[in-house]
């Protein structure tokens, strides 16, 4: 079977993951053109990969016949390319998120509905082999009922961070840390333990010189019962503290944390469950787009749909509307000069 002819747009740091996992796939996959606003840029990864290099999207599609279009842009810039790719019969495989709105997102799942094509979302830490034995470990039973989950980023950002590409920190093509940076770890939250019910949220720019938040904690409701919380920042100093999550049962407690949720840091499991093994050194994209090659080869489900990765998006949109000032309630302090107390 020949390998199916893809094209990458968006050769940010982000588009190296993908690279690596396409050349990590060569026997179903071949890369034929990638595309950037910067022509050189594009050139230049080209001639080391021998591949055509554009700096217009419709040029490449206009020149090439890619099967799978893959989108490393800026997020508000997904759902008008992966629709642009639709009208030329290709899959659509893009970064998370799938847009920044809602509205957006529908439009290009709508279009990869009418034109018969896949659509699928990069939320690669799905495919990590502690998070899949932690996610059997919830669907077993193992845990029993959940009571409570609580996931930390602590992160760093720093000003130059956002400055060296403008659409960091935008509204309209970066949407915010929930939905940049977050939204992996919500896409985990709701994915192991369901449909979330509400949330309370509060959030602010404290730090950085940007249009979104880079601060935030969020209470979350699931419609089984379970609470938690979602806190994260942009602004930890020197660098990044803590990625972590949390889930308490009324059989087990444990916590995921490490470099990248690669190990159990906590693990107390009723019936002495051995503690999944530490994973160093996997490729979670790698095995991301393995899954891809099923999918347009041998019609295995896309885990991550358009419509899967609609939950994480309208997540991120109950959060910020939660964090709108009216959804604020201030405390009111009376002060007294001193308060006497009658016998």
């Amino acid at each position: 079977m020949q390998p199916i002819p893809c094209a990458l747009i968006g050769l940010g740091h982000i588009s190296n993951a993908h690279l690596q996992a396409i050349a990590a796939c060569k026997d179903g996959l071949q890369l034929v053109a990638v595309c950037d606003p910067s022509i050189e840029k594009a050139r230049k990864i080209a001639q080391e990969l021998n591949v055509a290099a554009y700096n217009d999207p419709r040029q490449l599609l206009a020149q090439e016949s890619p099967e799978l279009m893959i989108l490393c842009t800026p997020n508000g810039l997904h759902a008008e390319q992966g629709i642009l790719a639709t009208n030329h019969g290709c899959h659509v495989l893009t970064e998370k998120p799938i847009a920044v709105t809602q509205a957006d997102a529908e439009q290009l799942i709508r279009a990869c509905h009418h034109h018969s094509v896949n659509l699928m979302v990069v939320m690669q830490l799905r495919f990590l082999p502690t998070v899949l034995a932690l996610k059997r470990c919830i669907d077993e039973g193992r845990l029993g009922r959940i009571y409570f989950a609580q996931c930390n980023l602590f992160w760093t950002r720093p000003q130059s961070f956002y400055d060296e590409s403008k659409w960091r920190g935008s509204r309209k093509l970066d949407g915010g840390m929930f939905v940049n940076q977050g939204i992996h770890y919500l896409d985990l939250m709701q994915w192991m333990l369901g449909e979330v019910e509400s949330v309370q949220s509060i959030s602010a720019t404290l730090g950085r010189s940007i249009e979104t938040e880079d601060t935030g904690a969020v209470l979350l409701k699931w419609r089984s019962g379970t609470i938690g919380s979602f806190n994260e920042t942009m602004l930890t100093y020197p660098k990044n503290m803590e990625t972590s999550l949390t889930i308490l049962g009324e059989k087990g407690s444990v916590r995921l944390a490490g470099n990248g949720l690669n190990q159990f840091t906590h693990w107390e499991v009723e019936g002495g469950l051995p503690r999944p093994e530490t994973v160093e050194n996997f490729h979670a994209h790698t095995a991301y787009y393995q899954h891809v090659v099923r999918v347009l080869r041998h019609g295995e489900p896309p885990l991550v749909s358009g419509e899967e990765s609609m939950k994480s998006l309208q997540l991120v949109a109950a959060i910020h509307e939660a964090s709108l000032p009216d959804r604020i309630v201030p405390i009111v302090l009376n002060r007294y000069k001193s308060i006497s107390i009658g016998t």
